[in-house]
């Protein structure tokens, strides 16, 4: 993005802003009443944009926070940073918080993976009465009739769409196009921040919500992730319900979770998993979900490495921390190390 100088990335919310917050409340020394108010709000806000995805969500099916309150959190989040960031350009926030108070009304019920989790649509994909552009000016200004099958899984999994992450135009590895403009990373504004899921990737790693969703062709995922600190996964085909409109049998286009750690990653591929009629190459998630999978999984009890054959002809591979000796398991007949059956080759 763009040449000449770049500052060296600053996070959004780093010390100083935190000590402005701190100081407000505060006016020529004495403290003022409607300020601290304000103070309290704004820290109660960071308080919840800070939180991890799991954090929110075992918070809200606690009660002890409300859908309404992270939707205000995210919407006071998003005003402060999408002037910089511009992850974020469609926003319906009015009707995420009808959605947000239906849920907040719905008695003992909490729907679902995310119990009213407010998340990020990419916009590729279709959110009832809200634009879906692409990037492009051919479709500035259509909007759905309808959820698309992802949004509609889901919303039916407690999640609270509200806004369109940015995208480039139709496809790409970097995120601007003619409607909406560019998406910077927010580690560094000078910086891409990835695609063809860049503004999903820019508004996790900005705070801006606490999930969202991306698709894939061939790495839309995990670059815009691996740009902005934040993680991707490209699923298999079938694990997440895809669009009628795509060929029945195409195995390229997956839709795909992200977030900012590996347990958010798993709490919103179960939220949006599930076995459907209309893909035949749809397949069931594990028993108890991703999440239940993640813990159930182990670390391998054997990490085979392979010194280059020029360490190995050298007296430093007996000296390497790294040697395979040290970082495998191997049966007794075979305890010889990588590094010496190479020194015996070249012997």
């Amino acid at each position: 993005m763009g040449s000449g100088p770049v500052q060296r990335a600053k996070m959004l919310w780093d010390t100083a802003e935190l000590s402005e917050m701190a100081a407000i409340g505060t006016r020529n020394g004495r403290p003022h009443h409607t300020r601290r108010a304000a103070s309290k709000g704004r820290r109660q806000a960071m308080e919840l944009w800070m939180l991890s995805a799991t954090e929110a969500v075992d918070k809200l099916r606690r009660r002890e926070v409300s859908p309404t309150e992270m939707l205000d959190a995210a919407a006071e989040r998003i005003a402060a940073v999408e002037p910089k960031v511009n992850a974020l350009p469609i926003r319906f926030l009015d009707v995420a918080r009808a959605q947000a108070k239906a849920l907040r009304h719905a008695g003992d019920v909490r729907p679902g993976w995310l119990a009213g989790l407010p998340i990020a649509i990419k916009d590729y994909n279709d959110v009832a009465g809200q634009l879906t552009t692409a990037g492009s000016p051919i479709y500035a200004n259509y909007r759905a009739a309808e959820d698309d099958r992802t949004v509609a899984t889901l919303r039916a999994n407690g999640a609270i769409p509200l806004a369109k992450s940015n995208v480039p135009e139709f496809a790409g590895s970097h995120t601007f196009n003619p409607v909406w403009g560019v998406t910077r990373n927010p580690w560094n504004l000078g910086r891409t921040a990835g695609g063809s899921s860049g503004g999903a990737a820019a508004a996790l790693a900005a705070h801006e919500v606490w999930l969202a969703n991306g698709s894939c062709l061939g790495g839309s995922l995990r670059i815009p992730a691996s740009f902005c600190g934040v993680v991707g996964l490209r699923p298999s085909p079938g694990v997440v319900p895809r669009a009628d409109s795509l060929p029945a049998f195409d195995s390229l286009w997956v839709d795909g979770p992200m977030a900012r750690t590996v347990s958010d990653l798993a709490l919103m591929l179960d939220a949006m998993a599930m076995p459907t009629a209309h893909d035949p190459l749809s397949r069931p998630p594990p028993i108890g979900g991703f999440q239940a999978a993640m813990g159930r999984a182990r670390p391998p009890r054997r990490v085979p490495v392979r010194p280059s054959r020029s360490c190995a002809r050298s007296s430093c591979c007996s000296r390497s921390p790294h040697r395979p000796s040290t970082v495998t398991r191997q049966p007794a007949a075979d305890r010889r190390s990588w590094a010496c059956r190479d020194r015996a080759r070249s012997a």
